[in-house]
């Protein structure tokens, strides 16, 4: 998976049209390797619209990284 480019689309597809409109925070979105803080069997969705469950040991925990955008 090219995460670099999944994390450029992130910034255009869903924090753009959620009004994110600080650039620094979108340079920031862009740089940040949000695939390395979601457990590796959700990787290949750190970029996605959606909640990741995060584990502990391979436990979900009841915790979740938000989705990357910002509500209105």
């Amino acid at each position: 998976m090219d995460f670099e480019r999944a994390r450029f689309n992130m910034v255009e597809q869903q924090l753009r049209p959620w009004n994110v409109s600080s650039q620094d925070v979108r340079d920031l979105m862009c740089q940040v390797p949000r695939e390395d803080f979601v457990p590796a069997e959700y990787r290949e969705m750190a970029f996605s619209d959606l909640e990741i469950p995060l584990l502990v040991d391979g436990v979900a925990t009841g915790e979740t990284m938000l989705a990357p955008r910002s509500r209105p």
